[in-house]
């Protein structure tokens, strides 16, 4: 990006003739000649086009709030090579074809050399200043909107884990196991306690480590299948030296609720949940069989997940529908 083309042309129209002005004002006093005033004038467009056009050009390379430091260490290593050289010709031009009369000198050189240094780094201070505060408002509207689409995912995960189908098929397969396994019933709490936990423990983080989101979706997996039974599979195949990379909180969660919610399981159509890693990707997939009827939509889902990892700066989800599976890939990353 580049600073606001308004706060440009303001800064421009009367940065110009303000350094002219006061350069002259410096040089005569308060007697001010026309022909100083003329000279500055162009002094100061040379060095304020060469230093825009410097700022505009790394403004962007490196566009984001946290490239600043980088941005600015190449600004002030190409102004400084800029007014080398600039001030260099300038003086021939003022030695040679204006003013014969004046010897091109070394006192010279480095007398005008620190007059171009100190407006051109003026020049380059205003414009950055312009531009670091336009970067940190959008690094702030971000941090908000992130924050907003995440606190949306936990809120739309806890309705779902809230809602009466939710707690009805839970509370229905908890009566169901306590007669004939009362050790079972007890896992069974225990994990849909985690469930609530997790939510609560992570709402203020924007990733978390594969090891801990693959722990909850375990969880969520147990309590479905306890109602579901040999209908829902799953395989999780992650390496161990993966598992200290991060994922988006409740990634994982939100796609599989959407798996069990809108496609048919039963016996004739048992339900696979698949989770693997390709290369910097994890690869999540369910067998394919839409219900006729589903549930509405809440919104969220892939929608969610993609609005959170643009706000992270973060590849993107794809997702694609093939042989009987639906796929989704969500991008690894490291803390």
């Amino acid at each position: 990006m580049t600073p606001a083309t308004n706060s440009i042309n303001w800064s421009k129209w009367l940065g110009i003739p303000g350094i002219a002005i006061a350069l002259a004002l410096l040089m005569d006093g308060f007697h001010l000649d026309w022909r100083t005033v003329a000279a500055n004038l162009a002094f100061t467009l040379v060095y304020w086009e060469g230093s825009w056009q410097i700022i505009s050009r790394f403004c962007r390379k490196y566009n984001s709030y946290q490239e600043t430091g980088k941005r600015i260490a190449y600004q002030v290593l190409s102004i400084v090579a800029y007014v080398f050289i600039t001030n260099y010709l300038l003086c021939f031009i003022l030695t040679n074809w204006i003013n014969p009369e004046i010897l091109f000198t070394s006192g010279l050189y480095f007398s005008t050399l620190r007059v171009s240094l100190i407006v051109s780094f003026l020049i380059s201070t205003i414009y950055e200043a312009q531009n670091f505060f336009e970067l940190w408002k959008e690094a702030h509207l971000e941090t908000e909107q992130l924050k907003q689409r995440t606190l949306q995912a936990q809120f739309e995960t806890l309705k779902n884990q809230v809602n009466p189908h939710f707690l009805f098929n839970s509370l229905n397969t908890l009566a169901a196991i306590i007669p004939e396994n009362p050790e079972q019933a007890v896992t069974f709490v225990e994990k849909l306690s985690k469930l609530y936990r997790y939510i609560l423990q992570y709402r203020d983080q924007d990733t978390v480590d594969l090891e801990t989101e693959l722990n909850n979706i375990a969880d969520y997996l147990f309590l479905q299948k306890m109602r579901f039974g040999d209908k829902l599979t799953w395989d999780i195949s992650v390496p161990p030296e993966s598992l200290s990379l991060h994922v988006l909180p409740l990634s994982l969660q939100l796609l599989a609720e959407n798996a069990v919610k809108h496609n048919i399981i039963s016996s004739d159509k048992p339900l696979h949940f698949s989770i693997k890693q390709e290369g910097e990707s994890l690869e999540v997939s369910n067998t394919y069989q839409p219900k006729r009827q589903t549930e509405a939509s809440t919104g969220v889902g892939l929608q969610n997940l993609s609005e959170r990892l643009a706000l992270l700066h973060k590849p993107a989800i794809s997702h694609h529908i093939s042989n009987a599976l639906f796929t989704v890939k969500i991008p690894l990353f490291k803390p």
